[in-house]
């Protein structure tokens, strides 16, 4: 079978092991056939390659670029499961659990991301945590936060702050219950990930 995966290998200083992860084409291409078996191969490798970089670690600029875009990639891969398999969630579902050895929870939060920031709206500056801090608000806003945070290099805290003082100010209505539960869901969720504690964390002000 021709191989239809490339391979985008990051290195960990730290570390010292290279991070392999595998981004298939028809991320890229709609025309691509979807093939279960090359679908559920790369939820594997992308699973590995995550459980490589999720650990409590030391500060590592790399490790965490990695890992911020290793949570986008699964994401996109959910996303393209979700669509060859005719939104069959059941088996989405087992499939993606199985392949990649996470639990529903986590791998769903990271499906909702990517569906709600398709990559013409990311932030290549800015990390999947800086994303988080704006996923409540109206489309028009998280451009205005998003561009804001990238030209003044806000980290995801100094974001949050400034969300919390717009919010007080009253140019942003408080958030709404199905917000807060948004929120508190991928705090649970994310609570025990070494990759993301610091995020988890600094969602508590959501609560």
């Amino acid at each position: 079978m021709t191989e239809p995966l490339y391979e985008v290998s990051t290195h960990s200083a730290s570390s010292n092991v290279d991070l392999v992860t595998t981004q298939p084409r028809f991320f890229e291409d709609d025309t691509t056939p979807f093939n279960l078996e090359v679908w559920r191969w790369t939820g594997q490798r992308l699973g590995k390659a995550y459980r490589e970089v999720d650990q409590p670690t030391e500060v590592d600029r790399d490790r965490s670029k990695y890992a911020n875009d290793l949570k986008w990639e699964i994401g996109d891969w959910l996303l393209d499961g979700e669509k060859g398999l005719n939104n069959k969630p059941v088996k989405l579902k087992r499939e993606a659990v199985k392949a990649t050895g996470y639990k529903w929870g986590t791998l769903k939060n990271l499906k909702s991301m990517a569906a709600k920031f398709p990559p013409s709206l990311r932030s290549d500056s800015l990390s999947w945590s800086h994303h988080l801090q704006v996923a409540p608000l109206e489309l028009h806003i998280q451009k205005e936060l998003l561009d804001l945070a990238g030209s003044k290099k806000f980290s995801v805290n100094e974001l949050r702050r400034e969300i919390t003082g717009r919010r007080k100010k009253g140019t942003l209505p408080k958030s709404t219950k199905p917000e807060r539960r948004m929120i508190r869901t991928t705090y649970r969720t994310f609570l025990h990930c070494g990759s993301v504690l610091p995020m988890a964390l600094s969602l508590k002000v959501w609560l």
